[in-house]
């Protein structure tokens, strides 16, 4: 699971199964400079998203018993 997409093909390209996504919600405004003049994110939105990161890692680490 990687959260720069564009990247994913070549890992697809070789078999490999991931999930380009990332953990943030937009507005409207922001979605759209992604890939566009000025692209950026609020620090705030991408701390939330390592958040979200950090709690799924933590969850995925957890022995089953």
């Amino acid at each position: 699971m990687f959260p720069g997409s564009t990247d994913n093909n070549y890992y697809r390209s070789k078999g490999i199964p991931v999930y380009g996504i990332i953990p943030c919600i937009f507005s409207t405004t922001l979605l759209e400079t992604v890939h566009n003049f000025n692209e950026r994110i609020a620090v705030s939105d991408l701390l939330k998203g390592v958040q979200v990161f950090t709690t799924f890692i933590g969850k995925m680490m957890v022995d089953e018993e």
